[in-house]
């Protein structure tokens, strides 16, 4: 297995994929790489049992797109795992050699984009009135996030609080930190008269921006501060590249406005999907119980026992 130093590795797996990267997603899993091809993931430990499965990098991999499907389905079948389940960097579609591997493809949620090649959208009067009132109480620099991850983590944990998040998209303490020490992470911010209010952690990859999370004060949402940040990051005042937004979780049709809003295209968003080990994902449906998501016997809801 090749080595590298952290900031070589980081550039050559385009973030996401990178070791440094996934160590900020050990509350989920531990950083696994496979013998063959270099795909890493996260391994899961599952409550009640000795048994594991494996989830691919978060949000999304750039590498899964590269892998030869049935070479992926060998290497993942000699870790023992008890399942996989992977996410395809938005635009990426998979061919029909995935399913003739064995591997179940699902179309996910449309990722929202923009792109600096097209117009931006044309605002409802609502919008501009509110990024009229964005524009005169706010305005937007680029932070270190040495400085501020702290801060970052506390306004971004106090807005999950009150909402029904799955596990995968919780991040603690620990993941803001090492975020921080990666070269390819940007942090903007939107600040007022009493400091920074609105802060987007951003991946840059292949000269595209891909947000990885947002925070903003509940100072942000009365003078529109989320307004700001997205007006700058889709203008040219901005980065000026292609800028993913991403997904929005189901039920959360005020987030999908506002993003609808500052994005000019859509990207199709793809899941792969396969049980290893069938006689041992019926088992531990047995005894933990069933739930619509997959794997069938984990509850998305709940830590992974690691």
């Amino acid at each position: 297995m090749a080595q590298f130093d952290d900031s070589t590795e980081e550039v050559l797996s385009t973030v996401f994929d990178s070791t440094p990267y996934l160590n900020s997603l050990a509350h989920i899993g531990e950083p696994y790489q496979l013998h063959t091809g270099g795909f890493r993931c996260l391994s899961r430990g599952i409550d009640g049992s000795l048994h594991r499965d494996a989830l691919g990098p978060l949000p999304y991999s750039f590498q899964l797109g590269e892998q030869c499907p049935y070479l992926l389905r060998e290497q993942l079948q000699k870790t023992g795992w008890v399942s996989f389940l992977g996410s395809f960097a938005p635009g990426i579609v998979p061919g029909d050699d995935w399913v003739k591997a064995g591997f179940e493809i699902v179309s996910y949620k449309s990722t929202y984009l923009f792109r600096p090649d097209r117009p931006r959208k044309e605002l409802s009067t609502r919008s501009r009135r509110n990024l009229r009132r964005a524009r005169k109480h706010w305005d937007v620099r680029r932070v270190n996030l040495k400085d501020c991850w702290r801060e970052v983590e506390r306004i971004h944990t106090e807005m999950l609080r009150e909402k029904p998040v799955m596990e995968v998209s919780r991040r603690p303490a620990s993941s803001f930190e090492v975020w921080a020490n990666l070269s390819a992470v940007e942090t903007y911010a939107a600040y007022d008269e009493q400091g920074d209010g609105v802060w987007a952690i951003i991946a840059c990859v292949n000269n595209e921006l891909h947000l990885m999370a947002l925070a903003a004060h509940e100072r942000a949402y009365k003078t529109c501060g989320c307004y700001a940040l997205y007006d700058f990051l889709t203008s040219d005042a901005g980065p000026w590249m292609p800028f993913h937004f991403g997904a929005v979780p189901a039920g959360q049709t005020g987030l999908a406005r506002f993003k609808s809003r500052f994005s000019n295209a859509e990207l199709p968003s793809y899941l792969t999907r396969i049980i290893l080990r069938l006689d041992v994902a019926c088992e531990l449906e047995v005894r933990l119980g069933t739930h619509q998501w997959f794997p069938a016997y984990r509850s998305p809801y709940q830590p992974s026992s690691l």
